[in-house]
């Protein structure tokens, strides 16, 4: 009876490292240390349990658990292949810039004379001159490229801060946060001709979208259940409360 309640105790735990905490390993290592203490029992009338759990093993062998530490190390290289298109394209655009010319007026003063009259006179003449030849023009002017450089830097900075925001959504294991930053990121890129400008990036981010970080989980309540109805069979009931946490997860 006592290693019935231990083996309902550690069964229970690989329910709450499952549900609670998404944690597989863990659920595992809760079903084979069952399964070991089984064996060392060695009573026919608990093969059934045995067979539950080594169905329930198979079960979380063959979950699609998400490689979390190689999703991060992705998006780390996705960043790094962002930093350097944005180089790239920034140096192109910056290579585009129009020379502007100006044309510079010298004036030549005269020499000084002791005479200031003679000297307000030539100041005279000396504007008249120049209200007669300078000229005001006014063109249209094109955008300076420095405004589609300031254009290219903002779409660099979004797209980073998609990307490691997505990261962040790994190691919390934020599924919906994860799918809207690389949603947003692919949408950005596919309106945005020069860092969307390779094909490779844009479908690897919309791979990496379409990974769950949250499957399913698998159901690997029967052995406990199986082991309850023994345990109540045998004359040692579970206790009220472990029963409560059973049905509350």
């Amino acid at each position: 009876g006592w290693r019935l309640k231990e083996l309902q105790y550690i069964l229970r735990i690989a329910q709450h490292r499952l549900l609670l905490d998404r944690d597989i390993d863990g659920a595992i290592a809760a079903l084979e240390t069952t399964d070991n203490r089984l064996s060392e029992i060695n009573q026919t009338d608990l093969l059934p349990l045995r067979k539950l759990i080594a169905q329930q093993l198979q079960k979380l062998a063959s979950y699609p658990a998400p490689d979390y530490v190689g999703l991060q190390f992705k998006l780390d290289q996705l960043i790094i292949a962002f930093q350097n298109t944005y180089r790239r394209e920034a140096h192109k655009a910056s290579g585009k810039n129009t020379i502007i010319e100006e044309t510079n007026t010298t004036v030549t003063e005269g020499n000084e004379t002791a005479d200031r009259s003679f000297l307000e006179e030539t100041m005279d003449r000396a504007k008249t001159m120049l209200n007669q030849n300078v000229k005001l023009r006014q063109h249209t002017q094109t955008p300076l490229p420095f405004s589609a450089e300031q254009e290219l830097t903002f779409s660099f900075q979004f797209i980073q801060e998609k990307l490691v925001t997505a990261k962040f959504a790994v190691s919390s294991r934020n599924d919906a946060l994860f799918k809207q930053q690389l949603e947003s990121a692919i949408d950005w890129l596919t309106k945005e001709p020069q860092l969307g400008s390779n094909p490779k990036l844009l479908e690897a981010i919309k791979k990496l979208s379409g990974i769950s970080l949250e499957p399913n989980l698998p159901d690997i309540s029967a052995p406990y259940k199986l082991l309850e109805k023994l345990s109540v069979d045998s004359g040692n009931p579970i206790k009220e409360e472990a029963t409560a946490d059973r049905e509350a997860l």
